[in-house]
């Protein structure tokens, strides 16, 4: 019954646009209005003209908070925020539009950084923007075959420092490799996730010492 509903539908439009000398294009307008039929085609009737943008405004990068980074000797954090697509760069007066995610400078690290552009999982407190610039004194030293350390299963990828000892995981299921023993135990600030491991290598970072330095706990950022 419905099918028959909708031809009789089309069929008393046809004959009252045809009586109305309706131009053309309205009857596709008329069948996407009321639910009959494909959409219109673009250009015609409803649909958009010619070139006309096609997403409604919400396609885009979604910008995350909770990262901290240090570039150029300055910790920064990131802001959310949304990146429309398509997005153009402009001017606004004394505020620059950019089509990227926001980043603000949260600090300054008067030995540079400890491991240049790396993003760290962490807030941007002072304990936290410490542990992204390079120690004045050593924090760790390299994991000796006697070192104890009980292997663990790893869940997800990415490093990490736990009892003491950062370890690489390559991927779930492996077993964690240790890299380095910290000398004053695990920091509790910031943590990472991922760290971009060399081809011939996928369980090694390539900036070792950058991320040992922001995973072992340095003893002038822990006091309060």
């Amino acid at each position: 019954m419905r099918e028959r509903r909708s031809g009789d539908a089309v069929g008393v439009a046809l004959l009252a646009l045809a009586l109305s000398g309706c131009e053309r294009g309205c009857l596709a307008r008329w069948m996407a209005d009321n639910g009959v039929g494909g959409a219109a085609p673009e250009g015609a009737g409803g649909g958009p003209p010619s070139g006309a943008p096609r997403h409604l405004g919400l396609e885009g990068t979604d910008c995350s908070d909770g990262l901290l980074r240090c570039v150029g000797g300055n910790v920064e954090a990131s802001r959310a925020a949304h990146v429309p697509y398509p997005c153009r760069a402009e001017q606004r007066g004394e505020r620059r539009i950019a089509c990227e995610c926001p980043w603000d400078v949260v600090g300054r690290c008067a030995s540079g950084c400890a491991s240049e552009g790396l993003e760290a999982l962490g807030a941007p407190t002072d304990a936290g923007v410490a542990q992204l610039c390079r120690p004045d004194a050593p924090v760790a030293r390299p994991f000796l075959p006697g070192d104890p350390a009980s292997s663990t299963i790893c869940t997800i990828e990415g490093v990490a420092c736990v009892d003491g000892i950062v370890r690489a995981c390559q991927a779930p299921g492996h077993v964690s490799r240790p890299l380095a023993t910290c000398l004053m135990g695990c920091q509790s600030h910031v943590g990472i996730d991922t760290w971009g491991g060399a081809e011939t290598d996928p369980g090694a970072p390539r900036d070792l010492d950058g991320v040992v330095s922001i995973l072992c706990r340095r003893d002038h950022a822990e006091r309060r």
